[in-house]
């Protein structure tokens, strides 16, 4: 979202929704257990947190095309929020094609 009296961020603000992860309802919740709060917390600052600030950032939109792995995928088909974090920990790689969106954004702001 734009936030014109923000400073930080290039003006820039973030939202970002736990509901999947705390909403208790069984059906879309992630599941986690009570001993799990550590790796909880891991999956909503890599997978939620770090996808808003991708946008906030690099103006990278959602995709549909980059494959599992990808922080910025928002598919149909997309899997968990602890699901998405295991794939994105497994593969420890940036995403090719949102790093080169990311890459022209920033180069498109130096100019």
């Amino acid at each position: 979202m734009r936030s014109p009296g923000r400073h930080a961020m290039a003006g820039f603000s973030i939202l970002v929704n736990v509901f999947e992860d705390f909403g208790g309802i069984p059906s879309i919740c992630t599941p986690f257990k009570n001993s799990e709060h550590s790796l909880r917390n891991k999956v909503i600052g890599a997978v939620l947190v770090a996808h808003e600030l991708g946008h906030a950032l690099y103006e990278i939109p959602d995709v549909y095309d980059h494959g599992d792995a990808c922080l910025m995928n928002s598919s149909v088909h997309s899997l968990n929020n602890r699901q998405a974090y295991e794939l994105m920990t497994e593969a420890m790689s940036h995403c090719p094609k949102c790093s080169s969106l990311a890459e022209q954004r920033m180069n498109n702001r130096q100019d």
